[in-house]
């Protein structure tokens, strides 16, 4: 098996840095969604109250939050028309 050279990067450290988002109760009123680095979520999942179930995305992917987050902008209209 290959070794990795003396100064590569530990492929571990990467990837706990990855943007990371776990989400729980969707897609229903009491969802929360939480992001952050892979390394952060459990601590930010237990600060927010998530609890199971719940979906954890890992990778590029959770940056489109914004562009992808329908469910949210709909209730925020519909908030805005009852309220």
């Amino acid at each position: 098996m290959p070794q990795a050279g003396a100064g590569a990067a530990d492929p571990r450290a990467t990837f706990g840095a990855a943007s990371a988002l776990e989400t729980s109760r969707l897609p229903q009123p009491e969802q929360r969604v939480v992001t952050g680095a892979i390394r952060d979520l459990p601590a930010l999942a237990k600060q927010a109250g998530l609890g199971p179930p719940s979906l954890i995305i890992i990778g590029s992917v959770v940056t489109l939050r914004g562009d992808l987050a329908w469910y949210e902008a709909a209730e925020e209209a519909e908030e805005a028309e009852v309220g």
